[in-house]
């Protein structure tokens, strides 16, 4: 049985495991030690594993009105945060996601396809290639035209936290062989380089906010970073 209360805390812990995990790539502070760091990871996966279905999949997110939000993301979160803490396909977890992710249908949302095509890449790029590749050319293909992504297939405006797992998803679609356009590239540096606030930070709505906050920086940062390894300052490359 899975209640409904535990759905946001799979989100919170996917996350979360995620960004302790980084943790481990930094000099631990004096007063977290290693060890604790890795028991908080080990118990963040053991929390993982108890909450996936027999299917393979997890809980989706829902609105208060029952709604579900975004499906099947919350399967493919958790599965990149797994892949992250040095899981493999070889992982009956893992796995078991996999051929659900393998067999679901299609999203129609950034998020969602952008998490499935980061998680094609890291666990068995070789098996899912052509996954991989419908994936990017759906990212490739929705792009707006100010360079971004918006939430849907059909969106008109765009918004820097989708626009920044759609860059990241290809370009780790890109360093498995799939060639992207150079224009993706191209559009998506003028996108980024036009919202940058004078304190060389990014918003979430650059209309709405003139002092990007330290959160808004670092997600951003991300991804304009993916996109200067790929166009050297220039905006193209393509092709590996």
């Amino acid at each position: 049985m899975f209640r409904h209360t535990s759905i946001p805390s799979v989100f919170t812990i996917a996350l979360t495991t995620l960004i302790t995990l980084c943790a481990l790539t930094k000099t631990t502070q004096a007063d977290i030690t290693a060890q604790q760091v890795n028991s908080a990871i080990e118990k963040g996966v053991k929390f993982l594993r108890a909450q996936q279905k027999e299917d393979g999949s997890y809980p989706d997110f829902t609105a208060p009105n029952g709604a579900v939000l975004f499906p099947n993301g919350v399967t493919s979160l958790t599965t990149l945060a797994l892949l992250n803490c040095g899981y493999d396909g070889q992982d009956q977890t893992i796995s078991k996601a996999l051929k659900y992710i393998r067999s679901a249908p299609a999203s129609g949302t950034t998020y969602v396809v952008s998490l499935q095509l980061m998680v094609f890449c890291q666990a068995e790029p070789q098996k899912d290639k052509l996954h991989i590749k419908r994936l990017a050319e759906w990212l490739v293909g929705t792009q707006t035209e100010s360079g971004g992504w918006g939430y849907l297939e059909q969106s008109v405006s765009s918004d820097p936290s989708n626009s920044q797992f759609a860059l990241l998803a290809l370009y780790e679609a890109e360093r498995q062989g799939i060639l992207i356009p150079n224009s993706t590239w191209t559009k998506a540096e003028q996108y980024w380089t036009s919202r940058q606030a004078a304190n060389g930070g990014w918003n979430y709505d650059c209309l709405l906010y003139t002092s990007p906050s330290p959160r808004d920086q670092r997600g951003s940062g991300m991804a304009w970073s993916g996109c200067k390894k790929k166009g050297g300052g220039g905006g193209g490359g393509g092709g590996g």
